[in-house]
């Protein structure tokens, strides 16, 4: 018996990693509050620092144009 995977849309997984980068909050207490696995956020977190750094992951949490203006005026 398989388990289907669920698919979490982009703005989720961005509130999720900014309660847990912005917020100070631990990655599991993020993850059990919203139901999802501690290894599941931490991906997250890791894609969104990457990305910070300017290292594009293959996939996750790709940014829009928008975010990325806002993220450099909070700079």
């Amino acid at each position: 018996m398989t388990t289907k995977r669920r698919e979490y849309t982009r703005e989720f997984k961005l509130e999720a990693v900014s309660l847990v980068i912005e917020h100070n909050r631990k990655v599991a207490e993020v993850a059990q509050s919203l139901g999802i696995g501690i290894s599941t956020l931490d991906n997250w977190v890791r894609k969104y620092r990457k990305e910070q750094q300017g290292i594009t992951p293959t996939q996750g949490l790709a940014l829009t144009d928008e975010q990325r203006e806002l993220q450099a005026l909070r700079k």
